[in-house]
């Protein structure tokens, strides 16, 4: 499948908050997402069907100084365990090297075992615990950190 990347404009906010719906048991409003890139520190992807403009994902982090955090990473379930994912974070990595950030951090729950073995792949190692953190404290989040390269130094 070849799918188109774009940066996320305005008009995806509604399509984004429709796919946090389906995504994830705690998804964030329409205007979490829309506070967030309002942001000068967003960095954002989203990943269309160049055929229908249909949202495959979206990908959405946050640059501080050299560090980036990945805030959000949602595929469509019927376009899931087809490379999506990984395209589409490789993507937003690559973004943030270019802002400068020298490392990438994020949050996942223990019990997402797609998306752990995901962030393995890609070569985020383990930082961390933060025990009873997700689902009313049944499930802990994992802290992950990645080392990025590329980011305009040397």
């Amino acid at each position: 499948m070849k799918f188109l990347y774009r940066k996320i404009e305005p008009a995806m906010l509604e399509p984004i908050a429709a796919l946090e719906l389906r995504c994830f048991a705690d998804p964030w409003s329409l205007s979490q997402i829309g506070q967030e890139l309002e942001s000068d520190l967003c960095v954002g992807r989203v990943m269309v069907d160049p055929c229908s403009s249909f949202l495959v994902g979206y990908a959405l982090g946050r640059v501080v100084a050299d560090e980036m955090e990945i805030l959000r990473l949602a595929v469509h379930p019927t376009v899931r365990r087809k490379g999506a994912g990984r395209s589409l974070l490789t993507s937003l990595l690559t973004d943030g090297a270019v802002r400068g950030a020298r490392a990438a951090y994020l949050e996942v729950s223990g019990a997402n075992k797609p998306a752990i073995a995901l962030y393995y792949s890609i070569g985020f190692g383990m930082q961390g615990i933060r025990k009873g953190y997700y689902d009313e404290g049944k499930s802990d989040a994992l802290v992950m950190a990645l080392p990025l390269s590329g980011s305009g130094e040397g």
